[in-house]
């Protein structure tokens, strides 16, 4: 039997138009990083995340894809804001 976390995901503008989705559950093992958490996004929807000049939160706080995860952390993944 394989132990994993569950973390929430939102998605924020052009991110939520990719996955077409606004927010989901995702199980991953536990240590694993937020970036761990986005490569496995990436994969998932075939969205190469590393071109996207994205931002990321873990519970409300900015974050680095070295941020290790826990069970029931909120993550939200951001495309900065445009305008002028």
């Amino acid at each position: 039997m394989v132990i994993t976390l569950r973390i929430f995901v939102r998605y924020f503008a052009r991110v939520r138009e990719l996955v077409d989705i606004e927010s989901e559950n995702i199980e991953i093992l536990p240590k694993a990083t937020l970036g761990g958490l986005v490569k496995h996004i990436g994969e998932k929807y075939s969205i190469d995340m590393g071109e996207l000049p994205l931002f990321f939160s873990v519970n409300h706080e900015y974050s680095d894809m070295g941020k290790v995860l826990c069970e029931g952390d909120e993550v939200a993944i951001m495309y900065p804001p445009s305008g002028g």
